[in-house]
């Protein structure tokens, strides 16, 4: 069978979507609860930030912006990785291992889908 070459761009922005779904519900709370007194704070703030403005640059066809916020949010997802990891606990694993590989996808790839 061949592949469904039609359906990548409809992928690409179920992803980007996706995205912005997941900071909104992961980091939402954090962002909330308005604490500069703590990092994380920051990382949820910088993370939501770059996932709109991956999806407003879809919008507008800017590939720069689409590859540095891509960038951006592999770096912030590779740090939560790396400083959150909990063994027992394998959810934050999970979300930013995928919003890691996104974000790789579109540093990578770009607005070409």
């Amino acid at each position: 069978m061949k592949p469904l070459k039609r359906l990548t761009s409809l992928g690409a922005w179920w992803l980007k979507i996706t995205i912005c779904i997941v900071a909104y519900f992961y980091f939402l709370p954090v962002i909330l609860k308005f604490s500069f007194k703590s990092f994380y704070f920051f990382i949820a703030i910088l993370f939501c930030v770059f996932s709109l403005i991956q999806l407003i640059s879809s919008l507008r066809n800017k590939a720069h912006l689409i590859v540095l916020s891509g960038l951006m949010l592999f770096v912030i997802s590779a740090y939560q990785l790396v400083f959150t990891f909990d063994k027992t606990d394998l959810t934050d694993f999970l979300v930013f291992s995928y919003t890691g590989a996104v974000g790789l996808l579109f540093a990578a790839k770009g607005n070409k889908f």
